[in-house]
């Protein structure tokens, strides 16, 4: 499958993961890496149908695992390293 890929890393970046980014549909690759961005994940991602990778490591990120992330349809790499995320995976 195709989608996007969004990739930050080894920045100053800092803010927080625009919830707008839910509208994509697809997603092939997002990765935030060695940034300052913060804050919690957005909700709004669960409307992706689909997320090749998703690697959020080294962030300020904080909050819990939205549970609605489990209406992925799939996903095959899932990373969150040195992070503040917290709760349970998503089922799907």
């Amino acid at each position: 499958q195709n989608g996007w890929a969004f990739l930050v890393d080894l920045t100053q970046v800092s803010g927080t993961l625009p919830p707008e980014y839910g509208a994509w549909g697809t997603v092939g690759e997002f990765t935030v890496t060695n940034t300052r961005v913060s804050g919690t994940l957005p909700v709004e991602y669960a409307n992706w149908a689909w997320a090749g990778s998703f690697h959020l490591a080294r962030t300020h990120l904080s909050g819990t695992m939205p549970p609605e992330y489990g209406n992925w349809q799939d996903c095959g790499s899932f990373v969150t390293t040195e992070t503040k995320i917290s709760g349970t995976f998503p089922v799907s």
